[in-house]
């Protein structure tokens, strides 16, 4: 079996994902952020070292997948849910013969919201720029803005979709809130 995943689990479950925001200009004439708010902020700051080390500071292979799914959920919440996992058809592409199966891992956070208009401005955004970038925050205001940004992996490809649209089969499945 073949094994490529950039999800660390035990960095992920130490550093406690807790929350997600959106980073904007006010006319988006910079490309916006995804912030991940994490408890235990140095574990997060690892996990974005590693990603920096596998993938660079930008992307370019787009190894890492990024989903936000929209929309109202099957536990009727209305909100989105960021959802991270190794791009299978990178992985696909990397190797020298097609692997019969493959294992990765993902992560994802639901957050209920009132208003999509913060998530509408991202992809605004997104489309005018055709890059965004994800980095880690921690719970609290930090002291230094900047050294958050410092961590920042840049990406050109995005996936948006309707909590509707996502199949039991779907690689976005995992990520649907149920209950």
């Amino acid at each position: 079996m073949k094994v490529r995943n950039l999800i660390d689990t035990e960095l992920w479950l130490a550093a406690r994902w807790r929350d997600t925001s959106f980073l904007l200009t006010p006319d988006l004439d910079h490309p916006a952020g995804i912030g991940l708010m994490f408890e235990h902020y140095s574990a997060a700051q690892r996990i974005f070292a590693g990603w920096r080390e596998t993938l660079g500071e930008t992307d370019t292979a787009e190894m890492l997948r990024v989903c936000i799914i929209h929309g109202t959920a099957p536990t009727g919440e209305k909100g989105y849910t960021v959802h991270f996992t190794t791009e299978p058809m990178s992985v696909i592409s990397l190797t020298e013969r097609q692997p019969q199966e493959f294992l990765i891992g993902s992560r994802f956070h639901f957050k209920e919201t009132a208003s999509n208009q913060n998530f509408e401005w991202f992809v605004a955004s997104y489309e005018r720029h055709r890059r965004y970038f994800v980095f880690p925050l921690p719970m609290q205001q930090p002291r230094d803005f900047d050294a958050c940004l410092s961590h920042r992996l840049w990406k050109t490809k995005f996936y948006h979709r309707d909590f509707s649209t996502v199949t039991p089969n779907d690689i976005d499945a995992v990520a649907i809130p149920t209950s």
